[in-house]
């Protein structure tokens, strides 16, 4: 995670109460190439300063008995949005090191001794600057090292461990801090903790290993780390191929290994047991092929689960279906220990704490799909302040959250921006259809799906949409070429069966649609798509096509589907009440066997006691509000996203790169990682008072 470089143009406030200081800082950060310097008394001072010039590096004393004191301003400076570009270095004597723990935990970036030497100044703070500035560092592992000097300082040796659990845990992939983790364990007398440390340190390929397996372990010890996986899934028809991935999962993870050898018995176990932590497939496997395979995956209860493609065989319309389905990551054969460790290491480092763009956007879609607003929202402002990624690539992560959130006009306009400004353009485009699809814009959702076809053309779901489309736009015939091609890459697709489903119900055919409802893998996504089809109905005005398509949607469930026929007799009860058939309505659900156990069979009986008591009165129907249809949306004039200017269109409630909420673990040195103790927080808590009074961003211009 980079951070922002302190270069020649930054704003440096020095807050230092002796006037032989403030010159001496002047003149070394002058010599170190810094212009823009300010030497000041207080920090009361300094917060006039930095509100003219946010982005700036502070560096003082803790000034505990003045008026604004130092944790106050990290206060400030890590909650303040206006301020994040702000940092802050203490100047420490040896008797303020017990308040270093504090001082790191509230955001602070560094700490130097009070020696104001020329030399020694001009030596503390090129060194900063030196390790501050370097491109391969991050700020974490810069602003941990002062820490760990100043904990050093009083054998603090708890809380360096406690500070390397943290950091290996908010940085999995990053092997600086599992070593350093190690060799904390050591100090605080855990060897058994300290030795499986170091083996995770060789099996990250960490290059100080040797040194300290040579340093801590008994001559000839060959130190063991083991990555926890959990439940795995191996699809993988080639018996001594499987056998190879079990052995390196044996020797260097706890896996508890599951293999199949073919894509129907592993769907047989997926679509049933949502334990399973990743999953590793061959891409050519029998019965039920990988792209098949993967779309029922991405379509059932892993959804979000990771994937490893065992395979070079690989065409180049495969890796775009891969890359829509969020499968980044190909293990070749024959496999490789090396290859092995790399991508199992860096697939659970980015499970605890992902970093790289597609996985930030599987976090935010999860978080979406179970409901987890806030996080959604974190996760999004992550993605946009982080400036590894383009502009295309933020505009589509919040045309996504737009979408979730059913804001379409918004998603329209995004992902039209996202296709313009450098993002995935086949996803771009697809996500533009969708939205349109949803805006009831046909021709033009067709238009985009259509074209992305053209780059990965085995996406079943978009085959679905375009059939789906062409249907309401009357092209029977290409509605049916989409359906077709869908059922020829797989026939037993949830999506697909339900189209096939609908297909017949809408031509008439019951005794084809019962059959298909018969051999259906999953009924409850099949009566959930449905019964979608017979709202839309409802919801355009179209209520007597809708009353028909539910009543030939209970003709062709089984007698046995119980819970299905309760939940669309309940809809088809409301088409008939809201048309005011009472008497059709109220005959359907009262001849009806109920499951009590079944969650709808409330509202059937509430329907039912409301129905009764509208006959007996002669009263008309009214719908509750749970029972309403959604208006019909307005379908926005978006260009195509190929064609046309960008739009200036800003929507309020989506992110910018320069404005975030909150920080985020990793944002700022050890904040939000690092913990204090109860001790350590109750001995400074009466300096922490209220944050200091500041000018808003107009105020101050």
């Amino acid at each position: 995670m980079k951070h922002h470089q302190i270069g020649p143009d930054f704003s440096i406030l020095v807050a230092e109460k002796q006037s032989s200081a403030r010159k001496l800082f002047s003149d070394t950060f002058k010599q170190l190439g810094y212009e823009n310097v300010q030497v000041i008394d207080t920090l009361k001072t300094v917060l006039s300063y930095l509100e003219a010039k946010p982005e700036s590096w502070i560096i003082c004393s803790l000034d505990l008995n003045e008026e604004v004191n130092a944790f106050q301003v990290l206060k400030l400076i890590t909650t303040e949005p206006r301020f994040f570009k702000a940092r802050l270095s203490l100047m420490f004597d040896e008797t303020e090191f017990e308040m270093t723990p504090m001082a790191f935990s509230m955001g602070a970036t560094s700490w130097h001794p009070k020696d104001y030497r020329p030399d020694a100044v001009k030596e503390t703070f090129k060194t900063f600057l030196e390790q501050w500035n370097d491109p391969a560092s991050i700020e974490a592992k810069v602003t941990s090292n002062y820490l760990h000097a100043a904990l050093e300082k009083t054998d603090a040796r708890q809380d360096i461990l406690s500070l390397y659990k943290s950091m290996s845990d908010s940085f999995p992939q990053d092997p600086y801090f599992v070593s350093k983790l190690a060799i904390a364990q050591f100090d605080a007398s855990l060897p058994q903790e300290g030795e499986e440390t170091i083996g995770l340190a060789k099996l990250m390929n960490a290059a100080d290993w040797q040194i300290l397996a040579e340093k801590y372990l008994t001559k000839g010890t060959e130190p063991k780390g083991r990555i926890k996986t959990g439940k795995i899934a191996i699809i993988e028809p080639d018996i001594s191929d499987f056998t190879i991935l079990k052995s390196k999962f044996e020797e260097f993870s706890d896996a508890e290994v599951h293999h199949f050898v073919d894509g129907a018995k592993a769907w047989d176990a997926l679509a049933k047991d949502a334990s399973f932590k990743l999953i590793f497939m061959e891409w050519k496997i029998p019965v039920l092929n990988g792209p098949a395979l993967v779309q029922r995956i991405r379509g059932g209860i892993h959804k979000f689960t990771p994937i490893v493609l065992l395979s070079t065989k690989l065409q180049k319309s495969d890796l775009s279906l891969l890359n829509e389905l969020g499968v980044g990551d190909v293990l070749p054969k024959p496999i490789q220990t090396k290859e092995f460790l790399s991508t199992l290491v860096s697939m659970m480092g980015e499970v605890k704490n992902p970093q790289l763009y597609r996985n930030l956007e599987c976090l935010m879609l999860r978080n979406l799909h179970e409901g987890k607003i806030e996080e959604a929202e974190r996760t999004l402002r992550r993605i946009w302040s982080n400036t590894n990624f383009s502009d295309g690539h933020k505009n589509y992560a919040a045309a996504l959250f737009s979408y979730q959130r059913k804001k379409f006009s918004e998603s329209c306009e995004r992902a039209r921006l996202s296709f313009v400004r450098g993002g995935d353009q086949l996803k771009s485009i697809n996500l533009l259809g969708q939205a349109l699809m949803r805006l009831e814009d046909y021709q033009g959702a067709v238009k985009c799906f259509r074209k992305a076809q053209e780059f990965s053309p085995k996406n079943l779901s978009r085959l679905c949409a375009i059939c789906e489309a062409e249907e309401e736009l009357g092209n029977d015939g290409s509605s049916d070429e989409a359906l077709a091609e869908a059922s020829r890459i797989d026939s037993g697709n949830n999506q697909v069966v339900s189209l096939e489903v609908k297909s017949a119900i809408n031509d008439g055919n019951i005794a084809l649609a019962q059959d298909l409802f018969k051999h259906a893998g999953d009924h409850a996504h099949l009566v959930a798509e449905l019964n979608n089809s017979g709202v839309a109905y409802i919801r355009t005005g179209s209520f007597d096509e809708g009353i028909r398509f539910y009543e030939k949607t209970l003709q062709s469930i089984p007698e046995t589907g119980v819970e299905w026929r309760m939940k669309v007799s309940y809809n088809l009860a409301l088409a008939y009440a809201r048309q005011n058939k009472l008497d059709a309505a109220y005959d359907l659900l009262s001849g009806l066997t109920l499951d009590l156990e079944i969650p709808v069979a409330e509202k059937i009986k509430n329907l039912v006691t409301r129905l009764k008591r509208n006959l007996k009165e002669g009263s008309p129907f009214a719908l509750m509000a749970s029972e309403s249809s959604a208006p019909k949306a307005d379908t926005p004039a978006v260009e195509s996203p190929w064609e046309g200017s960008e739009s200036t269109k800003d929507f309020g409630d989506i992110p910018k790169a320069e404005v975030l909420g909150e920080l985020q673990a990793g944002d700022r040195g050890c904040y939000l990682i690092f913990k204090c103790t109860s001790q350590q927080i109750a001995k400074i808590s009466s300096y922490i008072k209220e944050i200091p009074q500041f000018k808003s961003g107009s105020e101050a211009s």
